[in-house]
């Protein structure tokens, strides 16, 4: 008869962490369910689930039926194993002989109703090595717990329904989830028995069933459970104001828990414990909510334990480790919400949030900003008591990012300096570490190097703590060797920031835990904008420099042109003057013969410029004056000279190899070499990387060096520049100008147009970021819905907006065409495909006439892709007009039309 009296609401202790991770208790902890591996390491604390001889666990596996009345013998019998010999020679089954390793276990649980066998041909037989399923295992368990098979219904037909509703009930199937009429595989045994342990006792009374207060664990294993929020294990704990105050002793095998408010059954307690034995490492949980399984000594309580079975993640702990920068906040530290994939908490008002850094507490609780780091770090957020709210943020260490000054580890000698200075490492209490000769033992004490690392190297220093002692993980930064291509500023309180900087095709912000006195504070002189190597913490900037300089032409200027002025019978000499960056400047010359500089007089201004016109040279008086020296002859410094006379341009380069000769001498060119180029009355800076294939160089004056054993050109002069090109062409501005930073050795702004019948770009090069800026706002933001033409030399353009002539009053096309006037605006009345008349003037349309059709409104104009000409609506400058003049003829060869006829504003009128 299946009578039930009462059923207590059920509480599964054994649960699963939100993530684990797999410990060595077997060799194959890898391969078991996550889900699961708190369950198997309780049963291997009770010594129920064991290792085959190789030491796996082979989860997978799935269980017989003499291996399930082992696991329940040993269950039932507090863990002890000594193999039921007092229940062998029984002989209860045919098919269990004598001597059969199984025997006595099946003869136990036989005798005491936890299992039965069938009759078969006139024998009782088990089937023992058949695989057991979930629904028989589960009637196993119950009848452990003190369910009757008889009262309940085990036998029969109906025997599966009724097992599966008290084990329902009972708890027995919670969060088991394969199919429990197919054999269980031995990592859901593990399931199933813990939560056995901790259904409640059952008894009988009269033939009805009664339901204990106690848990079948409590009551017959004196097996308890208590939680806890850990704060200490035997290597680390949640400390406070430094690393040393969350260390300790791996001779201290106590760990400890704090009660946490709003649950049952949790304490504040100190337990001794070997971490060895956890499945999970203990020092990844500190900080959530565990469960400590024991068994009673004295009393109930879990300080007087007879022993400590396990320590394991609880249920319902919700722990979530993802970057700071996948966090969104917002409110004020009192009003606190944060949000991300997941989980959005709209405030957090009162509530507390503690923050840890490398388990070492903030001095206060945590405010807004803490999650408003641009930081690649992760934080692990923790939820112990389940109302949705995070109680602890735990932080991992904060990197160090420096630059290696000396490692030696011959000598133990490890130096590291900031952006601004030297420092020493902390030794966790707040005393620098020395590491040299004298200390030597610090070396290997503190320091373990992930990478090779050696002066000059960036490299994220970071706290290491997992082996309950300080280490300083060093490894090298993440290097982004690339120059930046371009930026976004903000002003803060005054102050011009670098917002982002783009490198390569990649937008960076600067990190929250960027290098100690590295910043983006353009108005202070930072040159982020311009640098060309990037360190990075795998998301953000923590440090940016220029290049590593291998060719160094800095202090040499071309001289291109010279002036003189006679006031009060002195004579000024000037000179302009080509620098190696581009740049173009005149100059006061000083007379400087005592330091070999050019003497302030004709004859040594004009003398040998024609061959040699490139000097050395230094300013004076606050850069207004100029100093110029010949180049030496041979070898200086790094650097070798040759400065000849009466030599024609006697070099070539070849691009295919990238090797010049020279004067019967080869060399290789190094990308950023300098030429100073002269093409004309083009004077500009040809790099290496820019030479033409074939590309004569002067014989009369150039240098090289030995760069990786190879003699390289490092700078030289060019008479004809065969790697520029031009291109005169026109186009309609459609944007704004937007400055995208520093190419090679110029700064770049570029501008949106219309050409040839498609959207396009013109760049615009300067030699300083402040002739950029300048020329931005002065001239190319002013081109916005304008015609222009354009010139291209070298990629970049120089252009200005169109000067029409107004043909209805100077008609004179022949003249005006001579003249270099093609331009002209006005009233275009009627036009098909081969002819126009505008402005009273009969005019052919050339068969491949380009046509760029505007739209204006209001001022603004947009581009109306595959238009066709459009005449006047009666507006005198509704088109804008480029025309050839031949034997009197003349033909529209490109026009600019508005689609409506309307009158435009887009060029000016002469």
């Amino acid at each position: 008869m299946r009578t039930l009296k009462k059923v207590l609401a059920l509480s599964l202790v054994c649960a699963m962490a939100f993530t684990m991770m797999a410990g060595a208790t077997f060799k194959d902890q890898d391969k078991i369910n996550s889900d699961l591996t708190n369950d198997v390491e309780l049963m291997q604390a009770l010594n129920v689930l064991k290792g085959d001889e190789n030491g796996n666990l082979n989860p997978t596996d799935t269980v017989t039926r003499e291996q399930a009345a082992k696991m329940i013998y040993v269950l039932k019998n507090g863990g002890t194993d000594d193999g039921a010999t007092g229940w062998k020679g029984m002989n209860l089954f045919s098919d269990v002989q004598s001597g059969r390793w199984s025997e006595g276990y099946i003869n136990y649980c036989a005798s005491i109703g936890i299992i039965n066998g069938w009759m078969e041909n006139g024998k009782s037989v088990f089937a023992p090595t058949s695989p057991v399923t979930g629904v028989e295992l589960g009637k196993m368990l119950l009848t452990l717990v003190g369910y009757k098979a008889s009262e309940q219904g085990y036998t029969g037909a109906s025997w599966q329904a009724n097992v599966l509703a008290d084990g329902q009930e009972a708890g027995i199937f919670t969060s088991f989830t394969p199919s429990v009429l197919a054999p269980t595989p031995r990592e859901w045994t593990a399931r199933l028995m813990v939560n056995a342990l901790n259904a409640y006792s059952i008894t009988y009374s009269k033939g009805e069933l009664v339901v204990s207060n106690l848990t079948y664990a409590q009551k017959n294993l004196k097996l308890y459970s208590v939680e806890g929020q850990l704060t200490e294990t035997n290597i680390n704990k949640l400390g406070g104001s430094n690393v040393n105050a969350t260390l300790k002793s791996k001779d201290d095998n106590q760990i400890a828990i704090k009660a946490i408010t709003g649950l049952t059954n949790t304490v504040t307690a100190s337990i001794a414990y070997d971490d060895a034995k956890a499945a999970t490492p203990l020092a990844n949980l500190l900080g959530e909510k565990v469960k400590v399984f024991y068994k009673m000594g004295t009393d109930d309580k879990v300080d007087n334990a007879a022993k400590i079975y396990s320590v394991i993640a609880a249920k319902n702990v919700v722990v979530k480790t993802l970057p700071v920068n996948a966090i969104t906040v917002s409110g004020s530290d009192s009003t606190l919400a944060i949000a991300f994939d997941g989980y959005a908490k709209t405030v957090y008002g009162a509530k507390t949030l503690e923050s840890y850094t490398n388990n070492v507490k903030a001095g206060a609780d945590i405010t807004v900003e803490a999650f408003k780091m641009k930081d690649n770090r992760n934080v692990t957020l923790i939820d112990n008591n389940g109302d949705g709210y995070f109680e602890i943020a735990k932080f991992d260490a904060k990197p160090i990012y420096a630059i290696v000054d000396t490692n030696d580890s011959a000598t133990s000698t490890f130096t590291v300096k900031n952006a601004t200075s030297t420092f020493k490492l902390d030794n966790g209490a707040g005393t620098g570490i020395d590491f040299n000769k004298s200390n030597a033992t610090n070396y290997t004490k503190y320091l373990n190097f992930v990478d090779t690392v050696a002066k000059d190297d960036v490299v994220a220093i970071t706290e290491n703590t997992t082996s309950g002692k300080l280490v300083y993980d060093v490894k090298l930064a993440t290097k982004v060797a690339e120059a930046a291509t371009g930026y976004t500023l903000s002003v803060v309180e005054g102050n011009t920031y670098f917002d982002t900087v783009k490198v390569g095709t990649t937008n960076y912000n600067l990190s929250s835990n960027a290098m100690t006195g590295y910043n983006w504070n353009k108005t202070s002189g930072s040159n982020a904008g311009s640098d060309k190597t990037f360190y990075t913490d795998g998301k953000y900037v923590v440090f940016s420099k220029g290049a590593d300089t291998s060719v160094n032409v800095d202090n040499l200027v071309y001289v291109i042109g010279k002036d003189s002025t006679t006031s009060y019978g002195t004579t000024t000499y000037k000179v302009k003057v080509l620098h190696a960056d581009g740049t173009i400047a005149e100059y006061v010359l000083n007379e400087s013969t005592s330091a070999g500089g050019l003497k302030n007089d004709a004859v040594a201004l004009n003398a040998n410029l024609a061959t040699q016109p490139v000097f050395s040279y230094s300013l004076t008086d606050n850069n207004t004056k100029i100093v110029l020296k010949a180049l030496p002859a041979g070898a200086s410094g790094s650097l070798t000279y040759v400065n000849k006379e009466g030599v024609v341009a006697d070099g070539s380069y070849v691009s295919k190899t990238g090797v010049a000769t020279i004067g019967g001498s080869a060399y290789k060119v190094a990308a950023d070499a300098v030429f100073f180029a002269k093409s004309g009355t083009t004077y500009k800076i040809v790099k290496g990387s820019e030479l033409a294939d074939l590309q004569a160089i002067d014989g009369n004056q150039y240098a090289s060096k030995s760069i990786n054993g190879f003699s390289t050109l490092v700078f030289g002069v060019l008479n004809d520049i065969a790697s520029v090109t031009s291109d005169k062409a026109n186009a309609f501005v459609t944007g704004s100008p937007s400055y995208i930073g520093k190419v090679g050795d110029k700064y770049v702004v570029t501008l949106p147009v219309w050409a040839n019948g498609k959207a396009d770009t013109l760049s615009f090069s300067y030699g300083t970021p402040e002739s950029a800026d300048a020329d931005m706002t002065s001239t190319l933001a002013g081109l916005k819905n304008k015609a222009i033409e354009y010139t291209v030399t070298d990629g970049y353009a120089t252009a200005n907006v169109i000067t029409a002539t107004a043909a209805a009053s100077d008609t004179n096309y022949a003249t005006n065409y001579a003249a270099g006037k093609v331009w002209y605006t006005g009233n275009l009345t009627a036009v098909n495909s081969t002819d126009a008349f505008m402005n009273g003037q009969f005019m052919k349309v050339a068969s491949d006439v380009k046509v760029t059709v505007v739209d204006e409104n209001s001022g603004s104009y947009k581009v109306v892709e595959g238009g066709s000409i459009v005449k006047s609506d009666g507006a005198a400058n509704s088109v804008l007009v480029k025309v050839s003049v031949s034997n009197g003829v003349v033909t529209i060869k490109e026009i600019i039309c508005e689609a409506d006829g309307a009158a435009m504003n887009i060029a000016t009128v002469a």
